[in-house]
């Protein structure tokens, strides 16, 4: 009697010089399960094979194919790295194989692509099949042709009686496998089509190699376009039927009635009408129709996101560049690649950058704050400004920006640490508004806020600080005073300058009375760039405070690194960073996110849906959260985003009630005035807090005075600090700012961690004696502890701040109910453990062997 045997393969451990993967196991345990599934697959004997060895794997094809009969039906699967020698020559790599220094592949070390079709060949088994879900796997039906003298026409001979190949990409192009996903694009796709049927042509019950190769390829070259999935086969090869489907289905009626109803990557108007009488003719729940469609439109929607990251890719070098240089564009070319997009869909945006040759722009030299000189004084002529470059404005389709595929472009491009914008004296495009003031205080105060200051004259370079002498000490004040973020900035500065008041009032640091000077990053990271070098060379300040947005961070990180210069960031982030020059005094997902999560989970429900505005650190957060969900047995039901500033928040909230008909947990990281427009829709839509609670991780009591109590009251926030905290310390801070700024001004966790931040600093220069040597200050930061408004803190080593863990509830008077709080402050650890890639790492800046990221635990 006929058997139906199956093999699969999946390698993802590999010696030297082949980077690991995650998607092969998964892949044989989904195939596996789909062809043992009595109702689809209906395979006698599935046999897994899971990193092999070069002679097992060698053993186990040879017995496999050489006991199959006449009548069976044999399927070899096989996912991982595909390999090619010097020669051109295919090989499947094992847990063994390695490629020598040169990069070149040590063949002892993989199993021959010839050795597989040889053995192919002289199986009795005259129905056989072979998915190749790997790099170059078009090469392996290409090394048939090598297998006699007369060199056989490839589609007259590999197919023989009932042979077919299917392969993931050409010789030329790369299988893909996805940050964050499962299984890879080409196995997810095969699999889902065995599964749910959909391979099944319409009314079949069969699926046969053909119909299964052309819905795979379908779908791949919608996620995923410059990969080319083919097939090889001849005879009856396209014919064998591997898997049956219900035709009468009614889950596969309604998934095929969708992929019709597509329009532009999305479910058209009209396709809308129809999928909903469907629903109700077909008895279908709603839950069971949110996945069906989710799952048809993921690689629409994977094809579009990786279409406007590469967009955003060439909006961010037309900023800095005024157009494309040759030598970005090949590096361009190679983020392309990575986001597996075909010439031809990245060429109608490369068609509206003018290309230019940049003018090289000297990089000015540091120097260290000068002593002032009694009796001689020089001054110094006013730096002249670079030519400034031509404002560019290129449209391009609305971008968004995923954190681990932008990190790995601008390391690709070499626009990582000293990179580009570490290098360039960037343009300052021209902005309307008007230098930030603080609100006036109520009595006189002696600090200057303006950024409209005048350089004071340098003298000798080679001086150092002066210590105790009555002189100042500049430092500077960078966020954003204009634009979008605004609403949450200006508070932060005037905390900052709450601090550096009271400092310079008890006698200063070292002697010398602190001068700040604040510029404004508008809300645009260029800008921040741009700011930050200015603060550095031309101020030459001591220390900078500043930033709010990941994306404003990261953009300043690469010019602290290059001047070896020092930044104190004030906000909660996403954490999967521990920088060297900057001390983080805001919180980690570990101190915020996850505590809140497991407290929605325990009290709200277990299904949420993830909106955020699109930059690093929202789509980073999900990331996590997404991550701990599935750890904790919760569900990401659905997930989007929306540019910074945009306020046409209407299809967000739709897609909420669509995927959380009857209500649910919805996870908010929308930054700045966005949030304005956001709640109010989510007041009229009907969803109220007790039914779609919303957690919050960018409103404090400044955004809720702006936005309304009335749109606010009785959703939660994660933060470490409230205005509502019981401390000591936090009374004399509220007083001091209230007193400063006015009664009727509220207080919010990043103010705090702000003014923490200008204490910690003056703590740590006044141990170190000195506030030119970063290395002694850096030194002496660490262990710091300070009587925060939150409570009694502590600068940890990895450059993070120990941090006590709240959630509140918005009350009618427009301040936060405190329900949950840790009884003591949690030390950071920047690196996520719920991430598989940062598992088990840590971070420890007071031991170089250490360092920015190693094996803790």
């Amino acid at each position: 009697m006929a058997k139906k045997i199956a093999l699969l393969i999946g390698v993802g451990e590999f010696g030297a010089g082949l980077k690991p993967l995650r998607c092969p196991a998964n892949g044989v345990a989904a195939l596996r399960e789909v062809l043992e599934n009595p109702q689809v697959g209906g395979f006698d004997e599935v046999i897994p094979l899971l990193n092999p060895d070069v002679g097992t794997m060698q053993r186990q094809v040879g017995e496999v194919f050489a006991r199959a009969q006449k009548d069976d039906l044999l399927l070899f699967y096989f996912t991982g790295h595909g390999v090619k020698d010097l020669s051109g020559d295919f090989y499947f790599a094992t847990r063994e194989t390695e490629l020598f220094q040169n990069g070149s592949l040590n063949i002892g070390t993989a199993v021959d692509a010839k050795l597989v079709l040889k053995v192919m060949a002289n199986s009795l088994c005259r129905r056989q099949v072979a998915i190749l879900d790997c790099c170059f796997s078009g090469a392996f039906p290409d090394g048939f042709l090598a297998m006699d003298a007369e060199q056989v026409d490839i589609r007259g001979q590999l197919g023989g009686e009932g042979r077919a190949v299917l392969t993931a990409a050409t010789s030329t192009k790369y299988a893909l496998e996805q940050e964050g996903e499962d299984l890879s694009v080409y196995t997810r796709y095969l699999v889902e089509g065995l599964r749910t049927g959909a391979a099944a042509p319409e009314g079949a019950s069969e699926i046969a190699m053909r119909p299964l190769h052309d819905y795979v390829r379908e779908k791949v070259q919608t996620a995923a376009p410059a990969m080319r999935p083919e097939i090889y086969a001849a005879r009856d090869g396209e014919q064998i039927v591997i898997a049956r489907a219900a035709a009468d289905d009614p889950v596969l009626r309604y998934r095929k009635r969708v992929e019709q109803s597509i329009e532009e990557g999305e479910i058209g108007l009209i396709g809308r009408r129809i999928l909903n009488r469907l629903r109700l003719d077909l008895g279908l729940t709603e839950e069971q129709t949110r996945e069906i469609e989710a799952a048809v439109l993921k690689p629409h929607r994977e094809r579009r996101d990786n279409l406007r990251e590469f967009g955003a890719a060439v909006q961010e070098v037309v900023q800095h560049y005024g157009g494309m240089p040759d030598r970005v564009l090949g590096q361009l070319r190679e983020f392309q690649r990575m986001l597996n997009l075909r010439d031809e869909d990245v060429e109608p945006i490369l068609a509206k950058v003018p290309h230019v040759v940049p003018q090289t722009v000297p990089e000015p030299v540091p120097v260290p704050i000068p002593t002032p000189q009694p009796k001689v004084q020089v001054a110094e002529p006013r730096p002249t400004s670079p030519p400034r470059k031509p404002q560019v404005q290129v449209r391009l389709p609305e971008v968004r920006l995923p954190q681990w595929t932008r990190r790995k472009f601008l390391t690709v491009a070499g626009f990582g640490g000293a990179g580009l914008v570490g290098t360039l004296v960037l343009a300052r495009w021209p902005k309307s508004e008007q230098p930030y003031q603080s609100p006036k205080p109520s009595s006189p105060s002696p600090i200057p806020s303006s950024s409209t200051q005048t350089p004071h004259p340098k003298t000798d370079s080679s001086s150092q600080t002066p210590v105790g002498n009555g002189g100042s000490i500049k430092v500077g004040i960078l966020h954003s005073l204009s634009g979008t973020m605004a609403i949450s900035e200006k508070s932060v500065v005037d905390a900052e300058l709450l601090a550096i008041e009271e400092i310079n009032s008890a006698g200063g640091v070292l002697g010398n009375q602190i001068e700040p000077i604040t510029e404004d990053g508008a809300s645009d990271w260029p800008t921040f760039a741009e700011k930050a070098k200015k603060l550095i060379i031309r101020d030459r300040v001591a220390t900078v405070f500043g930033c709010w947005t990941s994306a404003s961070r990261k953009s300043v990180i690469p010019i602290f690194e290059s001047q070896n210069h020092l930044l104190w960031y004030p906000v909660q982030y996403e954490g999967q960073e521990c920088s060297k020059n900057i001390f983080y005094t805001g919180a980690v997902p570990n101190q915020g996110i996850e505590p809140s999560v497991q407290w929605l989970l325990a009290n709200k429900g277990k299904e949420f849906f993830l909106v955020g505005s699109d930059y690093v650190f929202p789509r980073t957060a999900n990331t996590i959260i997404k991550a701990q969900l599935k750890a904790l047995g919760g569900a990401a039901v659905g997930e989007d985003y929306i540019p910074l500033g945009n306020t046409e928040i209407t299809p967000i909230i739709s897609k909420i009630k669509l995927a959380l008909p009857s209500g649910g947990v919805i996870y908010n990281t929308l930054n700045g005035d966005t949030n304005v427009a956001f709640f109010k829709a989510l007041q009229d839509a009907g969803m109220t807090p007790d039914k779609y609670p919303t957690m919050s991780v960018g409103i404090t009591e400044e955004e809720v005075q702006a936005i309304g109590v009335e749109y606010l009251k009785g959703h939660y926030a994660v933060w470490n600090y409230f205005q509502t905290v019981n401390t000591p310390s936090n009374k004399k801070f509220v007083s001091a700012f209230k007193n400063k700024y006015g009664s009727d001004r509220v207080v919010n966790d990043p103010m705090e961690a702000a003014y923490i931040a200008v204490y910690l600093w003056k703590q740590a220069v006044e141990k170190a004696g000195t506030v030119d040597d970063l290395e002694k200050v850096k030194k002496a930061a660490y262990g710091q502890t300070f009587d925060a408004p939150e409570g009694i803190v502590t600068l940890e080593t990895n450059h993070h701040l120990s941090k006590f863990v709240r959630i509140g509830e918005v009350q009618d008077n427009g301040l936060f109910k405190i329900i949950y709080e840790t009884k003591e402050a949690v030390k950071p650890l920047p690196w996520n453990q719920f991430v598989p890639e940062t598992k088990g790492y840590i971070c420890d800046w007071s031991d170089p062997a250490k360092g920015a990221k190693y094996k803790g635990f």
